[in-house]
Parts: structure tokens; sequence; C-alpha cells
């Protein structure tokens, strides 16, 4: 076996990769994504009929080119690095595969020629709702009927079924166990009794669909292969799925490496390009090792396709695992390089007093969730942030009017005096409630213990009150294009005219900015000054002319955060926190009372969705292996030693970060990045499928999405590394 491609098939991916980027650019992808089809019709013919690709693995005598599966590997690669969304894989991978593996002449000359010319789509429909993918999973049923079959039953995540001209059905016959007792069968889409819905899924550039089998009669020669035979057939047909799949998800996974290295070469971070950094260095020659790597498995199964080894279900199987982990790997790489392109116990030993607060605040949250706002009840949590604004606004006045808001806050500055211990106790509750996400947070955990340290007394009179009461929302302004976690890069700046500072700049993924009425905004004010001494914190009100808002739409649909434009907005010139020029000290205060209190009730959030994790585990069977036990196991004691960790973290008082802080974000955004995989992967093919059209994802997809971006925000994984290194143990710093 020769381990390289061929000059005809290096020369086929060029020619695919020439017509896939205008084809299957940025934009043509997002309009596919946008239909019910899933496809564009007019480029379908165009690989169909000009570029004759529908026909390359189809035998000449039925009207194809005869070639061999290692050639379509190229193709498939320059499929999967341009997201094509078409029917090509269903009909090809799936469809055509099952026919020349199982199908009779007849039926070859009758279908085959149409596949070959692009006239015909076809696809496998063998998966049910019970998740399981093996023999034991067909439920749906068959008989004899006369001269015919009967089928019966359903079946779910069927690719491209609600479009397909014809589906392979896989059929038990009725009464009769085991796989010798499935059949398949040829469905023309258009048969009467067949009911197909598209199923609305998490991934839009690939349609998935629902097919009803309502008492269907098809003729005798509609069975494929010999009766009770289905899923030896099935097998085989997905083993050589799973090749071509390994092959798109090779190509995938090195657009996600081209990418990540394009930027690296051009993004400035600290003055230079962060390709210059090691720790990017070495996230991008992983990504290669890993993506050469998976080109050699998924070569080599494609060459064994076409020489019946043996081996082949072990190198197809190997092959698409080790390209699925590396699509993966790759992919959040990529969005990291880039930046951000029953409740839980808490064991504390308790007072009278505090457990009488305890009683008070579970009452009242009780009384206010079950009742006037029980609407709220989980709304605005991750990824959902951006729904029900003015009655979560509603919510945070009526916390304020009963005095729960800002209950660690000193007495005299509209707070409660509360523990830590109350605190956490607050936290619990509000969680087990199943509270909604707090508008006012910026305010009360960041703003608010800023101004208390570092503000004047007239400052705190004039800003604190409204945050306590929730007549005013507050946004951050730290990250800009420029200036992501290289934070002393800012660029937008701020001059001192007469009273006010005329502020010119922009900044980028404000949370809540288009609700907000102020932000605290870090501005230059001196350009002569080393970069971190000529900064200041400025506090600038949201509603005025020269501040323009414009949302950014996330991968997970909503559009939690914005980007912020000043074009001469202003603010007070005593509106500066801890001095002018001084703002670098004041914004490194505000990142360690990110690390406060509230932490706690995200704590107990976490703990809400592992509880989640658990139950499906439960409900899908994968309680019982092995394999998911230990990473269940390996979230929960993660989840305890997080608990631990920010209960130790929450005893140091004061602006400065201990170790346990420094460890805090990197500990736990890597956490819950991780829970979020565990959760899809124990929904299995469920995990793709959302509420409805056109994105609304169920609770757990929307933080496993959404926990892309923790190990990015609020300083990312690579700079929160740094930080620990030299910061927590003394290490030298980068030279800069």
């Amino acid at each position: 076996m020769e381990f390289a491609f061929s000059e005809d098939q290096d020369e086929l991916r060029r020619t695919a990769r020439r017509f896939l980027e205008v084809a299957s650019s940025e934009e043509r992808v997002r309009a596919a994504m946008d239909t019910e089809q899933g496809y564009d019709s007019a480029t379908w013919e165009q690989l169909s009929e000009e570029l004759a690709w529908t026909a390359l693995t189809i035998p000449e005598e039925y009207g194809g080119l005869g070639m061999s599966y290692l050639d379509l590997h190229p193709l498939m690669e320059e499929m999967g690095r341009a997201l094509l969304c078409s029917p090509f894989f269903s009909t090809i991978c799936l469809g055509a595969n099952a026919l020349l593996l199982g199908g009779s002449d007849p039926q070859k000359e009758r279908h085959l020629p149409g596949i070959a010319a692009g006239e015909t789509t076809a696809t496998l429909a063998y998966a049910e709702k019970n998740n399981r993918m093996d023999a034991e999973g067909v439920e749906a049923t068959y008989a004899r009927s006369g001269a015919g079959y009967v089928l019966s039953g359903s079946k779910s995540y069927v690719l491209d079924g609600h479009t397909a001209d014809l589906l392979i059905v896989a059929a038990r016959s009725k009464n009769s166990k085991g796989a010798d007792a499935v059949s398949l069968f040829l469905v023309p889409g258009d048969a009467e009794g067949l009911k197909r819905a598209w199923l609305p899924t998490m991934d839009q550039t690939r349609r998935l669909a629902s097919v009803e089998l309502r008492d269907l009669l098809v003729p005798p020669d509609a069975l494929l292969g010999e009766e009770g035979q289905g899923w030896e057939l099935c097998e085989r047909t997905l083993d050589l799925a799973r090749i071509a799949l390994a092959a798109e998800q090779v190509g995938a996974a090195e657009m996600c490496l081209d990418m990540s290295v394009d930027y690296a070469k051009v993004r400035q971070q600290f003055g230079r390009p962060i390709g210059s950094f090691q720790a990017i260095k070495h996230k991008c020659a992983d990504m290669l090792m890993m993506v050469e790597s998976a080109r050699s498995a998924a070569f080599y199964a494609s060459a064994l396709a076409g020489q019946g080894e043996p081996d082949l279900q072990e190198a197809a199987s190997s092959a698409k695992v080790f390209c699925s982990d590396t699509f993966f790997h790759c992919a959040a790489e990529n969005i990291q390089i880039h930046g951000g392109i029953g409740g839980f116990v808490v064991d504390l030993q308790l007072t009278k007093e505090e457990e009488a607060f305890r009683q008070e605040a579970r009452a009242w949250l009780q009384e206010q969730l079950n009742g006037p706002f029980k609407d709220l009840q989980g709304r605005g949590a991750s990824g959902d942030q951006d729904t029900y604004i003015e009655e979560r606004v509603a919510w945070s006045k009526t916390m304020g009017a009963a005095g729960w808001n800002c209950i660690g806050w000193p007495k005299e500055l509209g707070g409660r005096g509360c523990s830590i211990k109350e605190e956490a106790v607050f936290n619990e509750e509000y969680v087990r409630a199943n509270g909604p996400g707090n508008v006012g947070h910026i305010g009360e955990t960041l703003l608010g213990p800023t101004l208390i340290h570092f503000g004047s007394v007239e400052q705190q009179k004039r800003f604190l009150p409204p945050i306590v009461s929730g007549d005013e929302i507050w946004c951050q302004g730290y990250s800009e294009p420029g200036a992501g976690s290289d934070l002393a890069n800012v660029q937008t700046k701020a001059t001192l005219v007469g009273d006010d500072w005329i502020i010119e700049g922009q900044k980028i993924w404000t949370s809540g900015a288009e609700y907000s009425d102020w932000c605290f905004v870090l501005c230059r004010t001196d350009s002569e000054a080393p970069k971190h001494r000529g900064i200041s914190y400025i506090l600038v009100p949201m509603k005025q002319d020269g501040i323009e808002v414009r949302p950014i739409r996330q991968m997970g649909g909503s559009a939690e955060f914005a980007e912020v434009f000043f074009d001469g907005a202003k603010a007070h010139k005593d509106h500066v926190v801890g001095g002018i020029n001084n703002g670098w000290k004041v914004a490194m205060g505000t990142l360690a009372f990110e690390r406060g209190a509230s932490t706690l009730g995200q704590q107990y959030l976490f703990q809400k969705e592992f509880e989640q994790v658990v139950a499906v585990a439960k409900r899908t069977g994968a309680a019982s292996d092995p394999v998911f036990r230990q990473r269940i196991a390996d979230a929960g004691i993660g989840l305890k030693i997080m608990r631990v960790n920010a209960l130790r973290m929450l005893e140091h008082e004061g602006a400065d970060l201990n170790r346990e802080a420094l460890i805090s974000k990197l500990y736990w955004s890597n956490w819950h990045r991780d829970l979020g995989k565990l959760a899809m992967d124990l929904l299995g093919p469920e995990a793709e499928l959302i509420d409805s059209a056109p994105y609304e994802l169920t609770s757990m997809q929307k933080w496993y999405l959404f926990a892309r971006a923790d190990t990015i925000y609020a300083g990312s994984n690579q700079i929160q590394r740094n930080i620990i290194g030299e910061r927590g143990l003394g290490l030298p710093k980068e030279p800069r």
C-alpha cells in the first residue's frame, strides 16, 4: 500500500477547493442553513452534473466513473473544509453504498444511474429514538402482506430524510429478536403511508429528519439483499460511511488549524503577534500533530475500503474515533486562539440566627418565584442572558425593595452587612428556588465593591444606592478588538475638555450593553505614559448621543453581549475612579472582586447542571457504562474540589488575588467546558435535536455551547496560566 495521494487525486482536491471556495463560501453556507431543505439546489446541480462528483464511486455500468474510495477521500476532505451543505454524504456514502453492497442487479439498474447523475438523493434510516446504534435498537417492524411487505414504526436522526427521494429503511420481523430478524427495504420518498419531518438541530449544516411508517406497503422487490441479513448489510454500509466521515472531519480540522495559524500571525497582543508566544505555538503544533495523524488514519481506512480487507471494520472505527476527537479538539482550540471571536446543600455550621436567615430567604424567594415572577424561573442563565430583560429588571427592583440586593455590602452603604456564610446561604437558596439570571450582577458584584474600595465618598453616594435598588444597570467596558487579554493595550481614548471627558474608541464582548444605564470603561488618558500607567477607570452613561451598541450573535443563538462604539461620548470629570491614570490598579481590583461570594452561586448552578447530567445518564442507560461512570465520577469530584476552593478563597479579603483566587477561573472554566462535552456525549444523537425552528436550544445545549466561551472571557486560559506562573509562583515575566 502506498501512503500518498496520486497526482489525479491531488488535482481533484485542487479542483474541489477552487469550486467550494465560491460555492460553499461562508455567506452561502449561512444561506443554506436558513432553509428547511438545508442546501442550495443550484450548487447540488453543479457538483453532480458539471463536476460529476455524485458519479465518482458508482460503477461505469450504472452511469458512474468507477473510481475508488481512496479517490473519494480528498473530495470528502474538501467538503469538510468548506462545511458544504448538501445531501452528498447521505446519498453517496449511505444510500449508494447500501445499494452497491446489497442490491440486486435490477435494483442497481433502477436506482444507481439516477444517483450518479444527481437526479436521485438517497439515505439510510436505521436509528430510532431509543438512541441504540445496534440491531436491538431497531424496533420498527415489517410483516408479509400478500406479495409484499407492510412496514410500521418510526425512525429518527435520518440524515436528509425529509428530502431524500429514496429511503433505505431497517425494520425487524414482527415478534422476532436478534440481528438476524432485521431486513432493509427500499422506500420511495413519496410512498403512501410515509410521513417525514425535518428535525431542527444544533448543527444546521447537516439536516436530520424523523420518519414515520404508517402501515406502509412496499412490493416484494423492495427488499434489499437477503431477508434477515439487513443488519449485517447496514453495518458494512456504516463502516464505509465512517471512513468518508473521518475524511470529512480531517478537512474540517485542518481548516480550523489554518484559521488559527493565520490569525496567530496577525493578532497583536502585548506589542507582538500572539503566534510568537510559546503557549500559542504549542497549541498550533499539537493541532498539526493531530490533523496529520488523523489524515493517516483516514487514508489507511480509505485504502482498505477498496480492497475488501478483513481489518476494514477496525480501521473504519479507529479512524472515525480519532478523526472525531481531532476535529473537536481543533475546533475548540480555534475558538480559544481567536478568543471571544434539588439543590446543592452547603455543609455549613449555622447559628440559630443564620438558620433563621436561611428560612427568611427561602420563604421570600418561594413566594415571589411561585407567584408574580413564576415565568422567570430558570431564565437568563448561561446562553439565555438576552431573554426577559424587562421582567428581570422588574425582578431586580423587587429584590432591592425587599432588601435582597447587595446583601454583603456594609449597612451604611445600603447592604445588609451579611457575612460570607450568609451570602453563601442566600446564593444556595436562590438557585434552589430557580431564580433568574441577575441583570444587576455587574453592578452588585463588580462595580459596587470597586467603588466601596477605591471610590470617593461622592461617587459612593451617587452610584451605590441605584445599584441596591435595582434602578441602574451596569456593564463593563474592558475588552477591545486589539486588546482582549492584553488589557493594558486598550486604545479607547478619553480627553478632558472642560468638565467632561470626551471618549473615542470601541469596546467588544460587553455583556448587557443594550439594556445597561452605565458602563465602567477603561480608557487611555495619557498616550505618552507606559501602557499600564496611562489608563483611567471612568464611569460613562450609556443613554447618550455618541454611543452605538451593536449586538453580537453567538453560535448558541443568543446575543448576550455587544460591540460598543464611543464617538464623542461624554463622562463627567469627577467620574474617574481611583484617580487619573490609576485605572490599571482599579481594574485589577475589579477582577479580584469578580472572584468573590457570587462565585458560590455559580457553584450551585454547576451543581444543578451536574444533576441534569446524572439524570440523563440514568435515563439513557449510560450510568451502567464503566467509561461514562468514570467521567461522571470525575466531574462530581471536580465539583466538590471547586466548591471547597471557593470557600477557601472567600476567607481572603481585599482587592488583591490570593493563590486560591488565581486558580479559580482556570479550574472552573475547564471543568464546565468538559461537563458540557460529557452531557452531549451522554445524549448521543439526541444532542443534535433542538426544540423548534429556527434555533431554540434546550438548556443543556445552551450551557454546552456557552461553556466554549468560559475559557476565553475574563482572561483566557493562556493568560490565566501566565498570571499563575508569574504572580502565584514568582516565575519571571515574558519580555514585552
